[in-house]
């Protein structure tokens, strides 16, 4: 686990208070959204986002998560798009652990973690499937 969500839930323990994890497909409803709700999120009290990243068959997702992938793979969001919004968020707020959620056949290419992993650390992203 991150530092950053250690420190999330230790803060939250020390005050007495609950942790608020909102989860979010990226590129949904559109990609040009996704680092301004992320913003919108943390200044309405999120603690910790998770964000999702597209996969095609997300059938164990649940109707709602199946949709929001459908419209952000309709829109060419990919992995490597996902990190770079991560990125664009991480440029005004450093603080707030993102936890990346998705299939591992979401990484397209075969050596797709070489790169993935490396470019999580940068942004302070981890990684849960």
């Amino acid at each position: 686990m991150s530092q950053r969500i250690s420190a999330c839930f230790d803060n939250a323990k020390k005050a007495g208070s609950k942790v608020l994890i909102p989860f979010i497909t990226a590129g949904d409803p559109d990609p040009d959204w996704t680092v301004a709700i992320m913003h919108a999120l943390v200044d309405a009290g999120s603690d910790l986002i998770e964000l999702g990243v597209p996969f095609s068959d997300p059938m164990a997702d649940g109707p709602v998560i199946q949709l929001a992938s459908e419209r952000a793979i309709e829109k060419n969001v990919t992995l490597a798009g996902v990190l770079t919004m991560v990125k664009d968020f991480r440029q005004k707020d450093v603080n707030t652990p993102v936890s990346m959620v998705c299939c591992w056949w979401t990484a397209p290419r075969k050596n797709a973690m070489t790169w993935v992993l490396p470019w999580m650390k940068r942004v302070s992203m981890v990684f849960a499937w």
